[in-house]
């Protein structure tokens, strides 16, 4: 088995990782195993199911030991109820690209969610030693976004998924890719051959040096169209509640949580939201000036923490 940094830890697995940087820790977070026969799930309770795309489902059960997450075209993965634990059943030809997307995405989200963290669907930036987190659904420009400011400077710390963890809370350093539309991938001049569904990997940002980064601000993103007439980025500071909601309707596993699993991550976004500034953030949808935008973003935490202030 071989040991991998990432999310700020280390997955010690039987499964190959190419993305992902080796660690030579023997005492890892999570261990992944490959096991071939599917254990029945005792006391299982049926959580919540999501739609992915092209159809699939994924579908979160919990039993009286652990977790587990069923998709339609590669398997099922059991997570331990700390979260240190996963085995994954396969499905025959399952693709081990997506299977390492799945691993890497709401497998490790459910195993963090076990172990008391909160994971966003969401994307981060290190600026002057300090993390953002831009949030938001599939489209809304997350990547792309934290792509103009890795292109403006800053350091990739997150893509896709953003894990919180302490309090005050910090993020780590996850897979050290930036997922893509072709056209933004254009506008950067960056290249790949690999590539998931419909996004380019670009896999040589640089990354942020340090495995944890304190957490400067969190932006929800609201594109709209390019108007000469409006400024083309602006934030708008959200009261707690209305802060803590937002973390909560855009967790990485938001969908399949449900019930006391969903009750659980409330108390841990309030929490966020009481100890770092979350905003609305207003982003004009120009590819042309994407640039221009990223700057004024970084330039807003440049000088340190984030305040109210536009």
């Amino acid at each position: 088995m071989t040991c991998y940094e990432v999310f700020g830890g280390v997955l010690k697995s039987d499964i190959e990782f190419p993305e992902l940087p080796a660690s030579e820790c023997d005492r890892p977070d999570w261990t992944l195993r490959r096991r071939e026969a599917l254990v029945p799930l005792s006391d299982a309770v049926v959580l919540g199911v999501e739609e992915l795309v092209g159809g699939v489902a994924a579908r979160l059960e919990r039993g009286r030991d652990r977790f587990r997450l069923r998709f339609d075209d590669t398997g099922s993965f059991d997570i331990a109820r700390d979260g240190e634990r996963i085995d994954w059943s396969p499905l025959p030809g399952a693709s081990p690209a997506v299977v390492r997307a799945d691993v890497l995405g709401r497998v490790l989200s459910v195993a963090l969610h076990a172990a008391g963290d909160l994971c966003l669907h969401a994307s981060a930036a290190a600026i002057a030693g300090r993390a953002i987190a831009l949030v938001g659904p599939r489209g809304h420009g997350k990547s792309t976004l934290t792509m103009a400011l890795v292109a403006n400077g800053a350091h990739l710390v997150a893509d896709d998924t953003v894990r919180l963890s302490g309090a005050p809370p910090r993020t780590a350093v996850a897979v050290p890719s930036v997922r893509l539309r072709e056209d933004a991938a254009a506008r950067f001049g960056v290249h790949s051959d690999a590539e998931i569904g419909d996004k380019v990997i670009v896999r040589d940002a640089p990354v942020a040096p340090e495995q944890w980064l304190p957490l400067d601000a969190i932006y929800v993103l609201a594109p709209r169209t390019s108007d000469i007439a409006q400024a083309l980025i602006c934030r708008k500071r959200l009261g707690s509640l209305e802060a803590t909601m937002a973390l909560v309707s855009h967790g990485k596993i938001a969908t399949l949580l449900g019930g006391v699993e969903a009750a659980s991550v409330l108390p841990r976004a309030s929490a966020v939201a009481n100890a770092v500034p979350v905003f609305a953030l207003e982003v004009a949808r120009d590819l042309e000036r994407i640039d221009e935008a990223a700057r004024i973003l970084a330039g807003w935490h440049s000088g340190g923490a984030a305040d109210g202030s536009p």
